[in-house]
């Protein structure tokens, strides 16, 4: 016989997690179409490997252009099995999103000690936040990245570090910054050791997969560390130099990335001033490896906050745990408690706010970079493909969707799938680039007349290679592709 009383309390409980998951389901709908430019490079990558053709972009040419082994190696199983990967990646994102949700408010209640009423506000608050929203539906493996933090830290204050020690592996074959978590566990370990607690064997279980997995890149890429590091770290930079200037790309990129979230990023800290305790290191300790990433590596050119994305649920976490007071003094009255009420909604409120400007600006395409939703860079796959010839090289600068669409042979300007390009962008030689770019005889080359908004001229790397087409009587201008309502894209052919 079926108990309803029990069943009906038992999912009143849920039924706040379930609410919070509604919404965000519902946030994501309108953008479900945006797929971001790089994601198409996992894409190709994962495509080649299910066809045997190994883990590269360009067959016969091995360099790691991608920085997400771990989510390339999902991708090739389903390419393999027959699936439509771009929507794979899409629904893994979206199921990682809700793992994200349910896991924050559990850490927040269990770890935290905060009410759930809070635990709904975090949820509200991180369901409407348009990083979490877009980076679920882009194709990239940014939440799925975030859930895996998520997971760790929650299995760090459960003690449960066996568990934290596999998601550690699984961190460093996502992302290779996932190298950092390494640091709380080696805390764990050592917060932990006047009880007898863990041995020194938990964190040894994955800096022996970091050999192993360092082993197997140098054997297959013949390097240490992606490619994908040459292209966007500044190793050339001297020691100050690269001090000041990531300094200042910091503090930059904390102010755009939260224009919307000073609230949040205030609550933290009065919790972190106020109220933090010495089992509480763990959950610092991750946020800390996050933030020394985002300053390590500088300024990301995709919209909406991307590298600070993997610290917002730990961040708010931080911020409602640091309303815990407020809401306990609220509760002496009604009236009070529905103003505290009110004031947690703000930033939810702020966050949809964020929302309707972001989603426009992808739907519309018009005044954010075309690379965020990628529907010109399908279309220009497509005509490719029609009027290219198997084995035509195509030189361009946003390598995904061009890329995936056509499979020809590809000169990425940027680099990430070429280690030589790098080296010429960190030198500035630019004669040197269009000397290599020209040497690999392409066919097709495609110039960007702006980069940015504010550009009033081309990128020098794609003035130069203009500068030569314009004197090349072999090449001439085919098409112009209208990116957005400030960037165009040449498209030259040699006759």
């Amino acid at each position: 016989m079926v108990d309803y009383k029990s069943l009906f309390h038992r999912l009143r409980r849920w039924l706040p997690a379930i609410a919070v998951v509604i919404l965000f389901l519902l946030v994501i709908l309108p953008l479900r179409n945006c797929t971001l430019d790089d994601s198409f490079i996992s894409y190709r990558y994962a495509a080649h490997l299910s066809q045997g053709q190994g883990l590269v972009f360009n067959t016969a040419e091995r360099v790691e252009g991608y920085s997400n082994l771990l989510w390339v190696l999902i991708l090739a199983l389903w390419h393999w099995l027959g699936a439509d990967i771009e929507w794979i990646s899409k629904a893994l994102g979206v199921l990682s999103g809700i793992g994200i949700l349910l896991l924050s408010m559990r850490l927040l209640t269990r770890h935290f000690q905060a009410a759930k009423q809070l635990a709904f506000f975090l949820g509200l608050y991180l369901a409407t936040h348009i990083g979490l929203v877009y980076y679920a539906v882009s194709g990239m493996e940014t939440l799925f990245y975030v859930l895996q933090i998520v997971l760790f830290t929650c299995l760090l204050t459960e003690e449960k570090p066996w568990y934290a020690a596999l998601i550690t592996i699984t961190l460093m074959m996502t992302r290779p910054e996932g190298v950092l978590f390494i640091a709380p566990l080696l805390i764990y370990v050592w917060m932990k050791r006047p009880r007898g607690g863990p041995t020194l064997i938990i964190p040894v279980i994955p800096i022996l997969w970091l050999a192993a997995l360092t082993l197997w890149r140098w054997l297959y890429y013949q390097a240490l560390l992606p490619n994908t590091f040459y292209v966007k770290i500044k190793t050339h930079w001297g020691f100050f130099e690269y001090i000041i200037w990531h300094l200042r790309t910091f503090i930059n990129s904390v102010y755009t990335s939260f224009a919307w979230d000073n609230a949040v990023l205030i609550f933290a800290a009065f919790y972190l001033l106020l109220n933090l305790r010495k089992k509480d290191w763990i959950p610092i300790a991750v946020l800390a490896c996050l933030f020394f990433f985002v300053w390590y590596s500088g300024s990301d050119w995709m919209s909406f906050g991307r590298f600070f994305v993997p610290a917002l649920p730990l961040l708010g976490v931080l911020a409602y745990a640091g309303l815990q007071p407020l809401l306990k003094n609220a509760r002496t009255s009604r009236k009070s408690s529905l103003g505290v009420s009110l004031w947690l909604l703000l930033p939810v409120l702020f966050n949809l706010l964020s929302y309707y400007y972001g989603a426009e600006a992808l739907l519309t395409g018009r005044e954010i970079n075309p690379a965020m939703h990628s529907r010109p860079h399908r279309a220009i796959g497509l005509y490719l493909k029609e009027i290219a010839q198997p084995g035509d090289v195509v030189v361009v600068n946003e390598i995904g969707a061009i890329g995936y669409i056509t499979d020809l042979p590809i000169v990425d300007m940027i680099g990430l799938t070429d280690v030589t390009i790098p080296r010429l962008w960190k030198s500035n030689d630019v004669d040197g680039y269009a000397d290599y770019i020209f040497s690999r005889e392409p066919r097709f080359v495609m110039i960007n007349d702006r980069q940015a908004m504010t550009d009033v001229t081309m990128h020098p790397m794609h003035q130069v290679l203009h500068d030569r087409l314009q004197q090349n009587p072999d090449y001439q201008l085919l098409k112009t592709f209208a990116l957005s309502e400030y960037k165009n894209l040449l498209l030259f052919v040699r006759q």
